[in-house]
C-alpha cells in the first residue's frame, strides 16, 4: 500500500495528522451518541494543536490551503472515507478560555456531513442547547441554539439549519460567538477562508 505524505509544515496541520486515524475510527460508529462521544474525546487535541512529529499512517494525507486544512483518511476496516476539513480561528492557539477554536466539517461515514465548532474549554449548555451567534462578512448576525457535544467542549450544527452552511460556502470571513453554561460570551474571528476547491466539495458532499 502506498504511504501517504504530509504536505504541510504548519504545526496545526501536523497536529491533525496525529488524530486523523482516530477520527476515522469514530466516524464509522453507527450509533449517534456513541459516535459523538468518541469524536468528543478527540476534540480537545484539534482545538489546541501542538507541534509534533507526523505519524506514519498509510491512510492519512494532510494538506493546507488558505485557512482550510484538509485531512484525508480512510477507515482501515470498512474502507469508508472519513475525511474532514477544518478552519482555525484567531483564538485557536491562545488559552482564551471558552473561545471558539475551530470549525470542523467531516464525513459521517454514511454519505453525509457533520459540522461543529470546537471550543478552547468547557462550554456546557443552557436550557438543553448552546446559544451561538455568528456573522458572515457584512451580513446581519444570526442567533441560534446548537446541540451540545457529550463532553461539553463543542457545539454541533443541527440538521436543517441552512444559514451557517450557506455562509461557509460564501467564502466570507466569520465572527462566531458561544455563550457558555454560566451565560458568559466568548467570540473569535475566522478569516481568509480561501476556497478549497474539489477537496472541500469532496467532504461537503459526504465523501461519497
Amino acid at each position: 500500500m502506498k504511504r501517504s505524505v504530509c504536505y504541510s509544515i504548519l504545526a496545526v496541520v501536523i497536529a491533525n495528522v496525529a488524530v486523523a486515524s482516530d477520527l476515522s475510527s469514530c466516524a464509522v460508529i453507527e450509533e449517534d451518541s456513541e459516535r459523538l462521544k468518541c469524536f468528543d474525546n478527540l476534540v480537545a487535541d484539534l482545538a489546541q494543536p501542538q507541534p509534533k512529529a507526523p505519524d506514519d499512517d498509510e491512510n492519512t494525507v494532510v494538506e493546507e490551503k488558505g485557512s482550510w486544512i484538509f485531512t484525508a483518511s480512510t477507515d482501515d476496516f470498512s474502507g469508508k472515507d472519513t475525511s474532514m476539513v477544518s478552519w482555525h480561528s484567531d483564538r485557536s492557539v491562545a488559552q482564551s478560555r471558552d473561545a471558539p477554536s475551530a470549525i470542523i466539517v467531516r464525513c459521517d461515514g454514511r454519505g453525509g456531513t457533520e459540522i461543529l465548532v470546537v471550543s478552547n474549554g468547557y462550554i456546557g449548555a443552557r436550557r438543553n442547547s448552546i446559544p451561538v451567534r455568528y456573522k458572515f462578512g457584512e451580513n446581519e448576525p444570526v442567533k441560534e441554539g446548537w446541540h451540545e457535544s457529550t463532553s461539553g467542549t463543542a457545539a454541533f450544527l443541527p440538521n436543517g439549519y441552512k444559514d451557517f452552511r450557506d455562509g461557509l460556502l460564501s467564502g466570507d470571513d466569520l465572527i462566531f460567538e458561544i455563550t457558555d453554561f454560566r451565560g458568559s460570551k466568548y467570540s473569535a474571528k475566522f478569516e481568509d477562508a480561501a476556497p478549497l476547491g474539489e477537496k472541500f466539495e469532496f467532504v461537503w458532499d459526504g465523501c461519497q
